[in-house]
């Protein structure tokens, strides 16, 4: 995916695509560190001992939609696409991909 988005791009970028896109949706930084299994220090970790699981499982289908929206799903490749047949395949692929990772990168 690097090469054809021609940016360096290592896996740890996509949770930071994802938590600066859900954060930029309203979805609360308590969820999306509780997405993320961040660590919370201080004393309201010891009594807070709710899960937030519905909030995470709202917060990721927000997310899985505002995916699904970005990579325009429901509009399926043909097979000389997926083929890589010339005039198809990843030449749309590094403006989108660049355009996710570098708004993220530039947050």
């Amino acid at each position: 995916m690097a090469k054809a988005a021609s940016v360096e791009f290592v896996p740890h970028d996509l949770r930071r695509t994802a938590a600066t896109f859900m954060t930029r949706m309203g979805i609360s930084r308590l969820v999306v560190g509780k997405i993320l299994n961040h660590v919370e220090s201080g004393i309201t970790k010891v009594y807070d001992r709710y899960s937030y699981d519905e909030e995470k499982r709202e917060a990721l289908a927000l997310w899985g939609d505002k995916v699904a929206e970005i990579i325009g799903a429901g509009q399926r490749a043909s097979p000389e696409q997926l083929a890589g047949a010339p005039g198809s395949g990843p030449s749309a692929v590094p403006e989108t991909v660049s355009s996710i990772v570098g708004d993220a990168t530039n947050n």
